[in-house]
């Protein structure tokens, strides 16, 4: 039996049993893919959809809109109309930020962002001014440290960032990625470099959690877990006036599903963080770009975002027998 798929508080993890252990090449990875796609629910209710004009749709909205000729049909999303979402793109664009081209939407089962309107190559989707970033205390190689950062603003009463913080992903999310796993699930993946990666984070992580009293006293182990994954999966290092390169939280810009395949970019520049059409994106589409540059593993994609993506051309393994695996940086070498 190759694998079998576990609900685990209403999360989806690939849980492999194998007896037999295959060759893998080019990210053909097929039996550790539990969903092509970021395990991102936003738990809010699906509205209606009305009409849509041609070529742009009304945020108040969506239907389907047909396509002739080349085109091809554009799956429309349901539009988040929670108040949270709402107060969120108030308070962005209250601070100058550029969203009349997007929405919050649900496609599928996860949220993401869509083009309300016909958007072309080298045009600016949507831009988020670089000073309504959280900037997290930086633990270098330990995500623990701005853990403990995502924490603190979350705790206060009146943070300016409480419409971002609102909208993070629970903690139900967060137990896709593999931090989460107990050791013997981390065993039944028979991916023994991730394992040693994932335990190594852990222990990693524990220094922190351990040497912080108040820490420990105000949140649970699995709290703090949530509070790494949001760094792990959301955070982006960015430069400052100053030279110096910080990690932060980017309201919006952090809602972005993945795709190794999308050319949209994420840009910073003249303190704008900007997401440019690397091709046309169509009204009701989702707009995606890849994390990491689209450079990313599976193994970093499970470990830090919960998913792998099937035939993902940055992944490739060489399972030898039980328990023992040569990943792509070696197959490249012996070739």
């Amino acid at each position: 039996k190759i694998g079998e798929i576990l609900k685990y508080e209403s999360c989806l993890r690939l849980r492999l049993v194998m007896d037999v252990c295959w060759v893998v090449e080019s990210g053909v990875i097929g039996w550790r893919c539990a969903r092509n796609g970021v395990v991102m629910s936003s738990g809010k209710k699906r509205g209606k959809n009305p009409s849509v004009a041609s070529g742009k749709i009304s945020p108040r909205g969506f239907g389907s809109r047909g396509r002739s000729g080349s085109e091809l049909q554009v799956p429309i999303g349901d539009v988040d109309r929670s108040e949270a979402c709402e107060e969120l793109f108030r308070w962005l664009r209250g601070a100058g930020a550029s969203l009349n081209r997007v929405a919050l939407a649900e496609f599928a089962g996860m949220r993401g962002v869509m083009a309300l309107e016909d958007i072309e190559v080298g045009e600016v989707v949507c831009s988020v001014p670089q000073e309504m970033s959280l900037k997290l205390c930086d633990g270098g190689s330990n995500p623990g440290v701005a853990a403990v950062s995502v924490l603190d603003a979350i705790r206060q009463n009146s943070s300016p960032f409480a419409p971002a913080l609102e909208m993070l992903p629970g903690m139900d999310d967060a137990r896709a990625i593999t931090d989460f796993f107990s050791e013997e699930e981390l065993q039944n993946l028979q991916w023994p470099d991730l394992v040693e990666e994932t335990n190594k984070r852990k222990r990693t992580l524990n220094t922190v959690y351990d040497r912080t009293e108040k820490l420990r006293s105000e949140c649970s182990w699995d709290e703090f877990l949530w509070a790494s994954f949001i760094v792990v999966s959301r955070a982006f290092t960015l430069q400052q006036k100053s030279g110096e390169s910080v990690r932060c939280l980017v309201p919006l810009m952090d809602m972005f599903n993945h795709s190794s395949q999308s050319k949209t970019e994420l840009r910073v520049r003249n303190g704008s963080c900007r997401v440019i059409a690397g091709e046309k994106l169509l009204a009701g589409q989702e707009v995606t770009f890849g994390y990491g540059g689209g450079r990313l593993s599976n193994k970093r994609l499970i470990q830090d975002y919960g998913f792998v993506q099937l035939n993902n051309p940055n992944d490739a393994s060489i399972f030898l027998g039980q328990g023992r695996s040569v990943t792509s940086p070696y197959i490249q070498q012996r070739k």
